[in-house]
């Protein structure tokens, strides 16, 4: 049996992340491989559906409160203390806090320690400090997981050894896509009206995901289809001025802000175009959702997005940060409802037979035993039985 911790710092919001973590886990064979979560929280974040979520599913979990950088030597003490009760023998860490203070306590337990990175999106001054960091920081690690080819070009930069590298590609739970839901009650709990074309992003509402851009095309769009609703999904900070911004633009009306939502099926069940306007991004696991789901798809040309969608062939790819083109692109498919069927059912196809839970699973399974593996000819500590 391979004992792996994973450790994952928890936020206010959660999102892609934390569901492929419970993904991963539910599809791997459980007679040869035990998981652990632990998360690491800020004090006054109360307790994440991440972790209710997980224990439902039966997976054990921990709680570490952080209180600084400064304390975070408590942090560590705790994760070597937990290492050893559980016999942990492979650290798997999820983000920059995790990464620190996952590596430290690896290196004490001299386990194997791996790390996925699910991209540094984020561009402010701030992030780029703590991006660069982080990217240091993992070029020590055992093994580290990118979800897209143009991740591992970029770690090439760093001169991490490729043979550190190991691409395994976001996934997708087919199977809750295969439920039955109406999605005119969906309609009514959303009050979006009947008779009318819903366009929607999903996303944590900041500056790298574009949204500005998307509500700029909005405009066009609602000249030519008037009856259209641009469903926005998500929170974070810019909440209040892209409400703002469709409210100067007149759009405001057809503009539905829902916040967070949890039953995202029930969303891209309404849906009849996926718009992901980002600026920046890895290989967002919204739109693999959405394909999966069958919904026609409209992305920019940022990070791993064209590894999936293809013009013509699974989607339509435009260049980011250009409302113009967005627009335009928008206006094809509701004009040409065939080719977007074609499309959508290009990218289900896609999904399904390269990025399903099942197929996915087994490269990071295989990751785990070679990491067991080398740990063993290593000489590492074991722990008695």
């Amino acid at each position: 049996m391979i004992n792996i911790m994973h450790v994952r710092s928890s936020y206010a919001e959660e999102g892609g992340p934390e569901n492929l973590i419970l993904s991963f886990i539910k599809e791997m064979d459980s007679s040869r491989f035990s998981n652990f979560i632990v998360s690491i929280k800020d004090q006054g974040i109360r307790m994440s559906s991440f972790l209710a979520e997980a224990e439902r599913m039966g997976i054990k979990t921990e709680r570490i409160k952080w209180k600084s950088i400064y304390l975070s030597i408590f942090v560590i003490k705790k994760l070597v203390s937990l290492m050893r009760q559980n016999e942990i023998n492979i650290i798997h860490t999820h983000d920059l806090r995790s990464n620190f203070v996952g590596y430290i306590a690896g290196k004490i337990g001299r386990i194997p320690i791996v790390t996925s990175v699910h991209g540094w999106i984020e561009k402010s001054f701030k992030f780029r400090i703590h991006n660069f960091a982080d990217k240091m920081l993992i070029r020590f690690f055992n093994r580290i997981i990118v979800n897209s080819e143009f991740l591992r070009k970029h770690l090439s930069q760093f001169k991490i050894p490729d043979r550190k590298i190991s691409t395994v590609y976001n996934t997708v739970d087919i199977s809750i896509f295969e439920r039955d839901v109406n999605p005119e009650e969906t309609r009514k709990e959303l009050g979006i009206g009947s008779g009318c074309t819903v366009i929607g992003t999903v996303g944590r509402l900041n500056t790298e995901k574009g949204h500005k851009y998307l509500l700029e095309a909005a405009r066009d769009v609602l000249t030519s289809f008037p009856k259209t609703v641009f469903l926005i999904v998500g929170k974070g900070p810019l909440e209040r001025e892209l409400k703002d911004f469709a409210r100067e633009a007149k759009i405001f009306p057809n503009v539905l802000f829902t916040g967070f939502y949890q039953d995202l099926q029930k969303v891209f069940n309404v849906i009849d175009l996926f718009v992901l306007p980002s600026l920046s991004e890895a290989l967002p696991l919204s739109l693999l959702e959405a394909m999966a789901a069958g919904r026609p798809v409209i992305a920019t040309n940022v990070g791993g997005i064209p590894e999936v969608v293809k013009t013509g062939e699974t989607g339509i790819v435009v260049n980011s940060g250009v409302a113009e083109e967005l627009a335009q692109a928008m206006i094809t498919l509701l004009e040409n409802k065939d080719t977007a069927r074609e499309l959508a059912k290009n990218g289900q196809e896609l999904v399904r037979e390269q990025f399903s839970t099942q197929a996915v699973t087994k490269k990071l399974e295989a990751i785990y035993r070679g990491l067991q593996k080398d740990q063993k000819l290593a000489g590492s500590i074991t722990y008695s039985r």
